[in-house]
């Protein structure tokens, strides 16, 4: 085989490898006839909380957070769902696994006498976050075992990024749908996945309510009613943008959900790891489905055409030492502690740090010695800048030295910043925490 003939045959093994696991998924979407937004309604829960003995509930609607495609044990849902307008912890909080775990009983005139849990069909929870107050209204769940049959939701970046007059869709269980389970002596609470009602609607707004002690909030025409609670406002793409909590005005027809970013806060705080969208990790992006399988075929490719590779062994050897060459000049951002200890960022151009959101590494708006918009890194090729952006507190170089604002300072691979104080520090390095 010539030259010529080697190159052909080389490009199209190249582009049945890439072509083919897309092809896969493709096909397997078309059998299963799935959407993004359907198979959503397999991470949605019902969410029980039980006061006086069980004389008293409250109920909501939850969604399953964690790594992508696992059985969930942390669930997101509203603080007023669990706690309720009292700020009253429950005696037991549970989550319904099916339409047979709770029961209305009427008596022989029809009125209700009383409310039946079948234990053996829900899953308690703990709560993990914040039992002293309402706002922003959001509490997370850890049930004391993954629940079965259920899924997670990515979740995006921060509500901001959605846009104005995008559609949105709102899931849950709202108590009207109960109403469908009524019988002569009772009702029984919906709590399957195939009984998620989903709305569809459009962005209004984003906007902060002081009402709601400023919390930021997006504004929609997704209907919610008494019941949804807690679930999930998704994209086009399955990612959760917000919590659905309020209802408006019944003549506005609008709706109110809180930014999911209130629910990232509790997350990490808590160290749970959860799937995003947008944000691709560099150890999930390396081992993702596409990946391995990408992997498995070029695999077989490479030996049946063995014998041929060996002929440009050489230069297959040079183009490798220049990809290792670019994969060493890959820089990171690594945090040494602090909020973001042990976490690792990268960057192509710039990044900024401080407790406004539009920062690329942004912090709590509560974190004390970090400005708004504290500091920022830049790289032009293969030399690194550091700028303080007149912080109240101060950029530190290397632990004592203090930057002048506003002012290009070099930074080396190794080199330590801190933002105030050593208690929010960094350190630059390469790809995968190296340092050489």
């Amino acid at each position: 085989m010539n030259r010529k003939n080697l190159c052909r045959f080389l490009v199209l093994m190249l582009a049945i490898a890439l072509l083919l696991p897309g092809s896969l998924a493709y096909a397997d979407e078309e059998k299963t006839d799935s959407t993004p937004v359907a198979d959503a309604k397999n991470a949605v829960v019902r969410v029980v909380a039980e006061y006086n003995g069980g004389k008293d509930i409250r109920y909501g609607s939850g969604f399953g957070v964690g790594p992508k495609d696992s059985e969930p044990e942390y669930f997101i849902t509203n603080a007023h769902v669990v706690l309720g307008k009292e700020v009253k912890m429950p005696e037991k909080i549970y989550i319904l696994l099916d339409n047979q775990a709770m029961r209305e009983i009427y008596d022989d005139n029809g009125k209700q006498k009383g409310i039946d849990i079948n234990y053996s069909k829900v899953v308690m929870c703990d709560l993990i976050s914040d039992t002293t107050s309402l706002y922003p209204d959001v509490a997370l769940l850890k049930s004391v075992k993954p629940i079965p049959g259920r899924t997670t939701l990515p979740l995006v970046r921060t509500g901001r990024d959605v846009p104005d007059a995008s559609t949105v869709y709102a899931l849950g269980f709202p108590g009207s749908m109960d109403d469908m389970n009524i019988s002569d002596f009772g009702m029984n609470y919906v709590a399957e996945p195939e009984e998620v009602t989903l709305t569809a609607g459009v962005v209004s707004k984003k906007t902060n309510s002081p009402l709601l002690k400023d919390t930021d909030v997006i504004v929609h025409s997704a209907s919610i009613n008494r019941g949804n609670s807690g679930g999930p406002l998704i994209d086009a793409n399955g990612a959760v943008v917000a919590i659905n909590t309020y209802s408006l005005a019944d003549e506005d027809k609008q709706f109110v959900s809180i930014f999911i970013d209130y629910a990232r806060e509790l997350l990490d705080k808590a160290g749970v790891e959860y799937a995003t969208y947008g944000e691709v990790a560099e150890e999930e992006s390396f081992f993702s489905t596409r990946n391995i399988i990408l992997l498995a075929v070029i695999a077989l490719i490479a030996a049946g055409a063995a014998a041929l590779v060996i002929v440009y062994n050489k230069r297959v050897n040079g183009i490798q030492k220049r990809m290792d060459d670019i994969e060493n000049k890959q820089i990171r951002v690594q945090g040494v502690a602090g909020y973001f200890g042990g976490r690792r960022f990268s960057f192509d151009t710039q990044i900024s740090f401080g407790r406004a959101p539009d920062n690329g590494i942004a912090y709590p708006t509560d974190t004390r010695g970090v400005s708004s918009h504290h500091c920022m890194l830049l790289k032009n090729g293969d030399t690194i800048y550091i700028k303080d952006l007149e912080s109240t507190y101060g950029t530190f170089l290397n632990g004592s030295r203090k930057l002048p604002p506003n002012q290009l300072v070099s930074i080396n691979v190794g080199d330590r910043f801190s933002l105030g104080s050593e208690e929010q520090s960094f350190m630059i390095t390469r790809k995968g925490g190296r340092l050489d």
